[in-house]
Order: structure tokens, then sequence, then C-alpha cells
């Protein structure tokens, strides 16, 4: 069994082979993707366009009543749910990268950070291809935008996408095993999307408020919303923690997938 410094040198070793490795997998999976869709890369910009319809529809027709200031509710919703669209696909997306690749894995000898990267890269481009929703929704909804916008934005999607493939990463080994794990990150996640403030701003007092102060996802959204749009008090200290953390866990997350990949080929292939 390889001793913890040869893991450690064997991820600095391949990390060039597997950077380019995975640039070639991204281009080829994303035209394959495209090129088989008719409305193409429309695809990207329905799931957060829809889902701010829903709450838009909802807000409109008095069914619920939320207050966010000085921000248009519309232009409020669509910004948390694109940050919330980037933390879950990180997340979710991240537990099959073994599974989707688990014909070739027994086949070929590769750098296997390669899947990592490779996952990581898709989720990115949608996400900026849906960051650019932006600005035409900002005049749509005649909401107030700042240059600090265009270095705010990115950096809280990048962000969150970092944290949720800190968190899926490291499930991964548990999830190739049990696939009850993918499944029961499904739902999950819906019940978390309620108990973060992506539709509405923090309570002030009670559970709510207690949940979303112990929620790691929360700082990120409400500090990346309050610096672009206004109407919410940025959580600097907390934010800067959770990327920390969200760094060290996905390093960690790597180093774990790097060592259980041998045993998960072993029992794919059993």
């Amino acid at each position: 069994m390889e001793s913890i410094r040869e893991i450690a040198a064997s991820l600095v070793r391949d990390f060039s082979t597997a950077r380019m490795l995975a640039w070639r997998l991204f281009l080829r999976d994303t035209r394959a993707q495209f090129r088989a869709s008719f409305l193409g890369y429309v695809w990207l910009f329905l799931p957060p366009i829809a889902t701010t319809l829903v709450w838009i529809f909802l807000d409109n027709q008095q069914v619920i009543s939320v207050d966010t200031g000085s921000v248009p509710y519309p232009f409020f919703v669509l910004m948390g749910n694109l940050l919330w669209t980037a933390f879950a696909t990180s997340l979710t997306g991240s537990l099959g990268i073994v599974g989707e690749a688990g014909g070739v894995l027994s086949k070929l000898n590769f750098p296997h950070e390669a899947l990592v990267m490779t996952s990581m890269l898709k989720v990115l481009l949608n996400t900026a291809v849906q960051a650019l929703l932006i600005v035409p929704a900002a005049f749509l909804f005649s909401a107030s935008l700042s240059w600090a916008t265009f270095l705010v934005f990115p950096l809280g999607l990048l962000s969150l996408v970092l944290l949720g493939y800190a968190i899926g990463v490291i499930l991964v080994p548990a999830a190739t095993l049990f696939a009850d794990i993918g499944r029961s990150m499904q739902f999950v996640t819906r019940f978390w999307f309620f108990l973060t403030p992506v539709v509405y701003p923090v309570p002030e007092t009670g559970l709510g408020r207690f949940l979303a102060q112990w929620n790691p996802v929360s700082p990120l959204i409400v500090t990346t919303r309050g610096l672009t749009a206004g109407g919410e008090t940025p959580l600097f200290v907390a934010s800067a923690i959770i990327f920390a953390a969200a760094l060290l866990l996905l390093l960690a997350g790597v180093f774990l997938f790097k060592l259980a990949m041998p045993r998960l080929i072993e029992r794919m292939s059993a």
C-alpha cells in the first residue's frame, strides 16, 4: 500500500498529464452534448429562469411576501438561484464521475484526477454561461449594478463551485460503492435549498436565522448577493473561513480519491 508521501508525490507528478487529458475530455464531451441537442446552450439558461419565474409568480400572487429592501425581488431571486445552482450542480455532478467512466477505468491507465478536473470544467462552463443572465436581468428589473459586480459575482460563483466539489469529492468513494448516497443527495439538496437564503434574506430571529448562520452555503450567497446588488449585509469573515475550508477540503478529497481509486476499480471489475 502506498504511503501518504508517495500518493502526494504522485498527485504532483501526474498533474500536468491529468490537466491536458481533462481539457481534451472536456472539449469532447461538451461538443457531443450540444451537438445532439436542438436547443444547445439554451438548456443552460432554462433551469434558473424557470425556478425564478415560479417564485416571481408566487410573489405576484401574494402567496408569499418577502422584503428584499432596495433590490427588486425578481432580481434577488435570480441571483440566489444562479448562486445556488453553482453549488448544487457541483455537489451532485461530482458524485457520479467514477460511475460515468466505469467502462474505461479497468481498461486504460491514466491519472484519475482528470475525471475530477473534467467534471469541474463542465460545471464552470455551465455556471459561466448562466452568469451572463445577470446584466440583462439588471436592466429588465431596474436593478443597480456596480463595476465590482463583474469581479465579486464570478468570485462568489467560483467559491460555491469549490464548496460543492469539496463535499462531493469527499463522498465519491462511498457514492461509487453505494448508489443510495447519490440518490439521497438529490433529496438532501432539495431540502437544503429551502434552508438556505436563496429566495429570501436571512431571517432576523428564530430558528431560520440559526439554520442560516450554521449553513455553510449561506454566507457565500449572502455576501456575493449583498456586494453585487445590495439589500443584505455581507458576511465577510464567515465567507473567508468557508472559502479556505473548501480549498482544504477539496485537496483532502482529491487525495482520498487518489487513494481509493485502485480499490474502487477492483470492486467495479469484480
